[in-house]
């Protein structure tokens, strides 16, 4: 009987293998099928599951700024990775958020060293001189103070990895050469060249096992040298003999990237249906700053693949990674879990993993092919991709275009920041679309920093209740900014619409419009104002002050053709105001100086 049941128990066992290898090979194949728009996809939804789930208004929720940094630079991945479709206002709203919160310098030289990357990733996207003028400002303090020759044991030089001065580690170290490197090629600065290729020689020299090419973590004050196995320890390593190969073109540098990459796919991977994947270990083994740490592995082993595409291990490891995050750690909310090759768990998961996780999936999806032609219409710009201050990224009332909108908008100090374009000047009608259930509200425009119009947004009933309101403004040719600045009451805002006016006051010459005289002009004098109409009509006329309060009011009618109107001034203080000439939806503005 023993011997029977024995061998129904072998029989089980051998039919439940072969049941698995059936559902690896069916899983495999799958995976085999998904086309380049899918990984887009996929890394749309795992970032905007970050930016909507961890966003608090003003900074990443209940996160320091080493992860804070990695989440802006998942951000830049997604705007680069889209063409600026998406995301691209947000690379401001974080920049800003970390400037007001906690600014550029800390206690950490890694830490100062990956604001040094995301700021050079940043100026590479946008093109803003800001950022590098930044990351240069920032990396003096490494190349200044981080370096030593006293510490530590036998093994003497190298970066601090904090200004406590207890440990000298990769993250500083390898993260400093590639900065300082990626800075030279922007300015040409033959210091942070000289600088960069000091530290990796240190490093390489002292911090990679010869024989086995892992990467120590650390070196502590007592010379005692820290062999933790982690991806980022690899990846920055990688990253950092690519850089060196890039900038002096030694093959030498080459073969040290494909060594030590040949450790991190041996040592640091785990099997899994969908092949190789990328391990720190599950949440028991790897916890704090080490739910992050596969982001810059991958990233840098990606770099290494691109300038090495023979190496078919490579590729099993970047497609099995994120092929395994989507389908064996990922729950229903696309959040995932620690641990890339599952299991899908409630908890396992913070910005940390969701970041990394979306950058992977980025670089992934960026590197196999171009994002999607557009689908929204021309002319219409998300709110929840342009820079915003105070307020909320939500998706959470049915109605929405794009992937959300933004909220929990009822402070003055809060606002939104569209960048648009118009290929010629001209009147445009910008119409936004919003929810007001708490009733009416209204926000101060300002274009290009000047104040446009306060606009009124009636209430609609309900949160899931969308509307419009519009004005139309004479845009300059080329890119301009219209912010959205609060006034009164609670919105939410879905999008702006830019569009030709549909009817027009004005006559099409803008420059022959509108004229007023004198200006300046004496306070208490009458303000003389030219307008060309095409037809007759009734124009309001107001007079607005910088801080966009109505200050005077006057109605006219005009007729078809040249008409003159006055308007008095009296009661005026000295300053500069805003003279509005409205006509239902079309606005003619004027800046007047009362002297």
């Amino acid at each position: 009987m023993q011997k029977i049941l024995s061998q129904l128990r072998s029989s089980y066992r051998c039919w439940i293998i072969a049941l698995l290898a059936v559902f690896g090979i069916l899983q495999a194949n799958r995976v085999l099928s998904q086309t380049v728009s899918d990984y887009h996809q996929r890394a749309d939804l795992l970032l905007e599951n970050y930016l909507t789930k961890y966003w608090d208004g003003n900074y990443i929720r209940n996160t320091g700024e080493w992860t804070y940094i990695h989440g802006m630079d998942a951000v830049i991945d997604g705007a680069e990775r889209t063409n600026k479709q998406k995301y691209h206002g947000l690379i401001e709203t974080f920049y800003e958020a970390q400037d007001r919160r906690h600014g550029w310098l800390n206690d950490y030289y890694d830490d100062e060293n990956w604001f040094v990357l995301t700021l050079i990733h940043a100026y590479d996207v946008t093109a803003e001189e800001k950022y590098l003028r930044k990351a240069e400002e920032i990396y003096k303090d490494i190349l200044e103070n981080a370096w030593d020759d006293s510490c530590c044991g036998e093994t003497n030089g190298g970066l601090w990895w904090n200004k406590a001065k207890t440990q000298k580690a990769t993250a500083a170290n390898a993260g400093a050469v590639i900065s300082g490197l990626q800075l030279y090629k922007r300015t040409n600065r033959e210091e942070y060249r000289a600088f960069a290729k000091k530290v990796y020689d240190f490093w390489w020299t002292n911090m990679v096992d010869k024989t086995t090419y892992q990467v120590a973590d650390h070196i502590n004050t007592d010379g005692t040298k820290v062999w933790w196995k982690f991806t980022y320890n690899e990846g920055l390593m990688i990253g950092a003999s690519m850089e060196m190969y890039n900038t002096f073109d030694k093959t030498s540098y080459l073969s040290y990237a494909r060594n030590i990459a040949e450790f991190m796919v041996n040592n640091e991977t785990v099997e899994t249906a969908y092949g190789p994947v990328l391990s720190d270990g599950n949440s028991n083994q790897c916890s704090g700053d080490c739910w992050q740490f596969k982001a810059p592995g991958y990233k840098y082993l990606m770099k290494l693949y691109l300038q090495d595409k023979q190496k078919n291990l490579y590729q099993r490891v970047l497609k099995g990674s994120v092929d395994a995050l989507w389908n064996l750690a990922r729950n229903t909310e696309n959040s995932v879990s620690v641990d890339w090759s599952g299991p899908v768990s409630s908890w396992l998961y913070n910005d940390q993993t969701q970041n990394a996780a979306a950058m992977a999936m980025s670089l992934f999806a960026k590197q196999n092919g171009p994002y999607p032609e557009p689908e929204a219409p021309e002319g219409q710009y998300e709110a929840e991709n342009a820079t915003i201050k105070g307020i909320l990224l939500e998706s959470n009332q049915p109605g929405y275009t794009g992937w959300g909108f933004v909220g929990g908008w009822n402070n003055h100090e809060q606002y939104i920041k569209f960048t648009v374009n118009n290929s010629t000047a001209g009147n445009k009608t910008v119409t936004l679309r919003y929810a007001a259930a708490a009733g009416d509200a209204s926000r101060i425009i300002l274009v290009n920093g000047a104040p446009a119009t306060i606009l009124n947004f009636p209430g609609t009933g309900g949160w899931n209740q969308f509307s419009t309101t519009s004005f139309t403004y004479n845009f300059p040719a080329g890119t301009s900014t219209i912010q959205v600045n609060h006034n009164a009451n609670w919105l939410n805002l879905d999008h702006l619409m830019l569009s030709p006016v549909p009817f027009a006051l004005l006559t099409a010459d803008p420059t022959a419009n509108l004229q007023v005289y004198p200006n300046p002009v004496q306070s208490g004098d009458k303000l003389n104002v030219t307008l060309q109409a095409e037809q007759p009509a009734e124009v309001d006329l107001q007079i607005v002050d910088i801080f966009g309060q109505k200050r005077l009011e006057s109605k006219k009618q005009v007729q078809a053709g040249s008409n003159m109107l006055q308007m008095p001034l009296n009661g005026l203080s000295r300053g500069a105001y805003v003279l509005y000439i409205k006509q239902g939806n079309h606005i003619e503005t004027k800046r007047i100086i009362v002297d």
